[in-house]
């Protein structure tokens, strides 16, 4: 019967040090999550910001812009014609 107490203690040590360890676990992956939506939001951040600053050196431009599409119209067209060749 104090064998039986003896394991049961065990077992009961090993459970609880399971679920501090799963706590640990937990609150780490809640820390990876919260780093990856701050990444996530500066990324956005980045992009918003290499919009306004692309649009803004289109205006400063503005045969810039019309090179632009032309050069991408150009490439069309020469791609379109290379795969009908092909």
């Amino acid at each position: 019967m104090l064998s039986f107490f003896r394991s049961a203690k065990i077992l009961f040590s090993q459970v609880l040090s399971f679920f501090r360890s799963a706590k640990i676990l937990f609150s780490q992956v809640l820390s990876f999550f919260r780093s990856a939506k701050i990444l996530f939001s500066q990324v956005l951040s980045f992009f918003r910001s290499a919009k306004i600053l692309f649009s803004q050196v289109l205006s400063f431009f503005p045969e810039c812009e019309n090179f632009i599409f032309a050069s991408a119209e150009f490439f069309s067209g020469v791609r379109k014609f290379y795969f009908r060749k092909c």
